[in-house]
């Protein structure tokens, strides 16, 4: 590249804006990571989020220096020729390379793959008019995207390196999800200062050229002859047995070398390809394998769908399919409905996975005809032949893989994915209509199968009678769609309404209960907090001194929880409601022995009433005066020089008593002071009964065993469980992951249960899981620690089903051939010639 060429400038402009760039980039990415921090609520999140923005920081400087450098580099590999650049580096363009290096390149591949993703739709428009001006700048005699030197592949792999090494092998995948948004902002900004550089040169943009290459209905001999067509060639052509596929109004779908018998097809339909039919091309998909990098533009790119018609061969071999359908059954293993049976003797946690696939039998009883693959089949081949244009094509594909993928799915329970598998007739119904509705997620289509998926993740025992409730109505919604014709999205807006409505009302019930139990347990930390405030305010009275510590104690501590409960029970806003501090004053003057000696008649009237009103107190806690023996037994000790003082006076009448002997610290009359609670909020038994504690989870095989209910013996699988113990380290991770709204399956009562983690107490000692029907299961931390480590309690794997299958789809490549780039456009003229769309410099006619 010459030194002073527009081309150059734009290298350099790019190397001299670079640091301030990636500086403004991780700027903006540290602000974003910090807040997705604070609204995290996992423990273990939020601090891999804090450890990956204060690495990123530490960075700054560095990065800034290092990324012009590897700009430069970057630039640099690609000015290199052809066999310099295969030998310097095994190409990372396609992932059929990837088999062929080392898995730290093919981990680096997948990070550039990674951060392209991010950086190319948020530069699409920009580049496109960047790589016109830009390979006029070079000399090139066509437009070649790939020779750009700012194109975002540069950045990308610059971006990659720059993120290496790293300490956390997850840290580079949170930093380009923050950073791609501001990185890419910054080039957009110098893709408009290069594009300034480029026309101030007064550059020619480049343009198209049409060249004419010979189609296989025009070359194409007699039909006995069935010569092959020529391979495609030139910038966009490829050898291979991959369909290229061009996307635009005029985009066709062919074969790039067809065999024998697509030369046959199109020979027979060339008669068809006239004006007098209409002109357009007809797009041949009767014979190959439909390519993966095809479903890759179908589904992300943000054109609308091919609408181009399809070729009679097409229609023809699909007629083909549909008869031999219809003659012969396809080779298909039943469902087992006794081996699914015999699972039922296992613990739901412990049944091994049931693949499921569009290929798959289903259970006949659940889906009568849709059960049949061969049923399911016949359905999807004749809405092959009912679909006129390219999109609806590969609508329909789309629905079968996407149904595999879910089908594939080990989060859901078997039920619901064959429930998927089921639908795909009203599914590929509605792809006729809406070929992208699975890539759109506010459509009906999309929202009923992630709703139906996200219900399901409530329940873990397909047998259970809870889960069978669920499945009845999503069973009936599925098979009345099956059953219905599909104009728009409607059948299915109008099944997920209906659905939603009897979820809401099976809600109501799980929302009683799980409220109960949180308000009793909010309230207990209520009381608690109160009650700190009212020990402190008690702490301070001048009458304190000379009280023996176990009196002081008790009123810091039952007695601020009885007037705490009161003052937040009154409806009135009383200052005393219950009296129950005008008591303390009669309580701290009766243990001081010299001054009750001097007024024994005083303290001989005063005690019954204030003894009274102390058990009622205790009542109030749900407590008995057993429960404070300490306390009553120091009152009695303080008491007794009075009532021996009595007793003597009425010798004749009763016996002297004897007198209890206590020990020295309860007697202390050192001033104590409220001591702060580090454990739980105290919860009377009515609260703990309404919070779930009664319930607490057993973590003995015998306690176990107990479930009458259960329809087969239990002890089995606990004791496979009990076996598997976690050690500290991984139990403490598995704590940490714990956050509120994630899903558990959890051994309660001898079943194991889907429980819904429902509240955390501010010091994460306490934890409280709500199961189906809103029953809470609440438990301490020590409680928790020990059914994690025995493994009784197991976090679930959640999130999105289709959005994760379209993820997997996003990841496939198609067959062992390498990815075949397709052209740009490609049409039939009227002629019999093939008309390819190239770019070029100049436009010749």
């Amino acid at each position: 590249m010459p030194v002073h060429s527009p081309a150059r400038q734009c290298t350099d402009l790019a190397a001299a804006a670079a640091p301030a760039m990636i500086g403004r980039a991780i700027d903006q990415a540290i602000v974003a990571l910090q807040e997705e921090e604070q609204r995290c609520q996992g423990v273990a999140q939020r601090r891999e989020l804090a450890d990956a923005w204060l690495e990123l920081s530490k960075r700054r400087n560095e990065w800034a220096q290092r990324y012009p450098v590897l700009l430069r580099a970057a630039q640099a590999a690609q000015e290199l020729p052809a066999p310099a650049k295969r030998t310097a580096a095994p190409s990372t363009e396609g992932f059929g390379a990837l088999s062929l290096v080392d898995d730290d390149s093919v981990s680096l591949a997948i990070e550039s793959a990674r951060v392209l993703q991010l950086l190319a739709p948020r530069l699409e428009q920009p580049l496109a008019e960047l790589d016109t001006l830009m390979s006029t700048a070079l000399g090139l005699q066509t437009v070649q995207p790939e020779r750009n030197p700012l194109r975002p592949e540069v950045f990308a792999t610059s971006l990659r390196d720059l993120m290496q090494p790293a300490q956390r092998p997850q840290w580079p995948a949170i930093w380009s999800r923050h950073l791609a948004g501001p990185l890419a902002t910054g080039i957009a900004a110098l893709y408009r200062d290069a594009l300034k550089i480029l026309q101030d040169a007064r550059l020619e943009a480049a343009s198209y050229r049409v060249l004419p290459i010979a189609s296989p209905a025009a070359t194409a001999a007699p039909a006995a002859a069935r010569p092959q067509a020529p391979p495609t060639s030139g910038d966009g052509g490829h050898t291979g047995a991959n369909a290229a596929f061009t996307s635009g109004s005029g985009g066709a779908f062919a074969p790039a070398v067809p065999g024998p018998s697509a030369a046959a097809d199109a020979h027979q339909a060339g008669s068809a390809q006239t004006p007098a039919l209409g002109g357009p091309a007809w797009a041949d998909l009767s014979n190959f394998a439909l390519g993966d990098e095809l479903f890759q533009q179908f589904l992300f790119a943000q054109k609308p769908p091919s609408t181009q018609a399809l070729a009679p061969a097409y229609f023809a071999q699909v007629g083909a399919q549909v008869a031999a359908l219809e003659s012969q059954p396809l080779p298909a293993v039943p469902y087992d409905a006794q081996a699914v049976q015999r699972t039922r003797a296992l613990p739901a946690v412990e049944r091994p996975h049931r693949p499921v696939t569009s290929t798959s039998a289903l259970d006949d009883k659940a889906w009568a005809q849709w059960a049949a693959p061969q049923q399911r089949e016949l359905v999807r081949t004749r809405l092959k032949g009912e679909a006129r244009h390219v999109g609806q094509v590969l609508g329909l594909e789309v629905v079968r893989k996407l149904v595999d993928q879910v089908g594939c799915d080990q989060r859901l329970l078997a039920p619901v994915r064959e429930a998927v598998v089921a639908l795909e007739p009203a599914l590929g119904r509605l792809a006729l209509v809406a070929p992208r509705f699975f890539a759109q997620e506010n459509h009906a289509g999309r929202r009923l199968v992630e709703r139906v998926a996200e219900r399901s993740f409530r329940y873990n025992d397909e047998f259970s009678s809870e889960f069978q409730d669920f499945f009845t109505g999503v069973r009936s919604a599925f098979h009345a769609l099956n059953e219905k014709g599909v104009e728009s999205e409607a059948p299915f807006t109008s099944a997920l309404g209906q659905l939603e409505q009897r979820w809401s009302a099976e809600d109501v019930l799980d929302d009683r209960g799980r409220q109960v139990a949180v308000d009793a347990v909010h309230f207990a930390e209520a009381r608690e907090a109160e009650a700190g405030r009212i020990a402190w305010g008690l702490s301070q009275r001048a009458d304190l001194d000379g009280v023996p510590a176990v009196v002081q104690d008790f009123l810091y501590g039952p007695w601020s929880l009885v007037m705490a409960h009161a003052r937040l029970t009154d409806p009135t806003g009383a200052i005393d409601p219950g009296g129950w501090s005008s008591v303390i004053t009669e309580l701290l003057w009766s243990v001081k022995s010299e001054q009750t000696l001097r007024e024994p008649g005083r303290l001989i009237t005063t005690i019954p009433g204030m003894l009274e009103k102390l058990r009622g107190g205790i009542e109030v806690l749900g407590q008995q005066p057993g429960d404070h023996e300490s306390f009553f037994a120091t009152l009695e000790k303080s008491h007794s020089p009075v009532l021996q003082l009595r007793a003597r006076q009425r010798r004749g009448k009763q016996p002297v008593l004897p007198e209890r002997q206590l020990g020295e610290a309860l007697l202390s009359t050192k001033r104590q002071q409220p001591k702060a609670r580090a454990g739980d909020p105290w919860m009377t038994p009515v609260e703990k009964q309404a919070a779930g504690f009664d319930a607490e989870p057993a973590s003995t095989p015998a306690a176990l065993a107990q479930d009458a209910a259960a329809p087969v013996p239990i002890e089995t699988g606990v004791a496979a469980a009990a076996s598997a113990t976690l050690d500290p380290a991984e139990m403490g991770r598995v704590i940490d992951s714990l956050h509120e709204g994630c899903w558990v399956d959890l051994c309660a009562h001898g079943r194991w249960r889907r429980a819904s983690l429902t509240w955390v107490s501010s010091r994460a000692s306490l934890f409280m899981f709500v199961s189906h029907g809103g029953r809470p299961h609440s438990m301490t931390r020590r409680s928790l620690e020990r059914l994690v480590r025995d493994r009784l309690l197991r976090p679930v794997t959640t999130g999105a089903v289709v959005a994760k299958a379209l993820d997997a789809l996003s990841q496939q490549r198609g067959g062992d051939a390498a990815p075949v780039a397709p052209p740009r456009t490609q049409r039939a003229s009227a002629g019999g010639e093939r008309l390819r769309l190239e770019p070029s410099a100049t436009l010749a006619a």
